[in-house]
């Protein structure tokens, strides 16, 4: 049996019984055929074999799929189906919305404290005296919006500015709760004094998982860092073909540009990437459950690197399917309607 390590790209093995062996692996190495710098025991014949079956099956895993392996720490024979009982295992969300907004965290809050008690307060990232005149400070040194917890328990909306940080929930006993997960943090009144802006998240867990759902620059340099660039659909190095184009004279950057995205691409975005060409240009984090379907606000797992070609075709396919959905519900809804067939006196 294997275990995925979840630090490095080492595979360790185990017995049948789960037994370490306290020998393990790169499936790099075993790909370039050396052999020689590996335990003894890989030299048999039948182990041999199930290292190699092992190395043609992990490595038609894509990156974001080998990571979800890692991070789920399992004991597995198989990585396809390690794969799939990690999943089966993970929370299923069900968003239309793109990203996490700051009146979605508000919405959270407000809901926390009329179900939990407590009250709320609005965190900014601003250091130095706050202006008291529309806030107030709790005895923490927080600032927080003029909002009493009666009128948070009423249920009235409240949707902070923009450009004036969170609305955070704080329980009854003092404790900031998580944006996150909206658990208490863990630090204390000190803490929160010296900076509430810091008491944000409860674990790092929490403030990765928020960001890659509130930010789209940290999405993108977090997908970056799993598949570097290269497209999931057609294996293209979307990356490398952006730093050639950019390091090369603009003369000669438009003969660097595959035949399929010449013939597949606007004018006048072609144009711009090679007048001026930038990372987005050349590939794009893409939704595999899209946004429409509720894949929205989600973690890494959902998230795939695609050229700008193949997100472009996907796009105009997902375009399609959801006219197609929108016309068949209009229909049924259409054909249920029994008025139409009364007769009017």
């Amino acid at each position: 049996m294997f275990r995925a390590s979840r630090n490095t790209d080492r595979i360790h093995l185990y017995t049948k019984d789960g037994n370490q062996m306290n020998c393990n692996f790169i499936p790099l190495d075993i790909k370039l055929d050396l052999w020689e710098d590996l335990p003894a025991s890989f030299e048999l014949k039948q182990n041999r074999s199930l290292i190699l079956r092992f190395v043609r099956e992990w490595s038609s895993l894509t990156a974001m799929k080998q990571r979800v392996v890692r991070r789920s720490g399992q004991l597995f024979c198989s990585p396809a189906l390690a794969f799939e009982e990690a999943t089966k295992q993970q929370t299923k969300q069900n968003s239309t919305k793109r990203y996490i907004t700051k009146e979605d965290v508000a919405a959270a809050s407000m809901d926390k404290v009329k179900n939990a008690g407590g009250h709320v307060r609005l965190i900014t990232k601003e250091a130095g005296p706050q202006d008291t005149s529309t806030k107030e400070c709790l005895d923490d040194g927080a600032s927080v919006p003029s909002l009493t917890p009666c009128l948070a328990q009423a249920g009235l909306t409240v949707k902070p500015p923009a450009s004036k940080g969170y609305l955070q929930a704080v329980d009854n006993e003092g404790n900031p709760l998580c944006l996150r997960c909206q658990q208490p943090t863990g630090q204390t009144k000190q803490e929160c004094k010296a900076n509430a802006w810091d008491s944000r998240f409860c674990s790092l867990n929490c403030q990765e998982e928020f960001w890659i759902r509130s930010n789209n620059s940290y999405l993108r340099a977090k997908v970056f860092e799993i598949e570097h660039g290269v497209c999931q659909l057609c294996n293209l190095n979307a990356q490398e073909l952006f730093l050639r184009l950019r390091d090369a004279p603009k003369s000669q950057r438009k003969s660097l540009l595959d035949v399929t995205w010449t013939s597949k691409l606007p004018l006048d975005q072609l144009n711009e990437m090679v007048r001026a060409p930038g990372e987005g240009h050349f590939w794009q984090v893409d939704h595999i459950r899209p946004v429409f379907g509720g894949g929205g606000q989600c973690s890494l797992d959902n998230l795939q690197t695609l050229c700008t070609v193949c997100h472009r075709e996907r796009t105009a396919r997902q375009a399609k399917e959801r006219s197609q959905v929108r016309r068949q519900s209009l229909a049924a809804k259409r054909g249920s309607d029994i008025t139409r067939f009364l007769v009017k006196k």
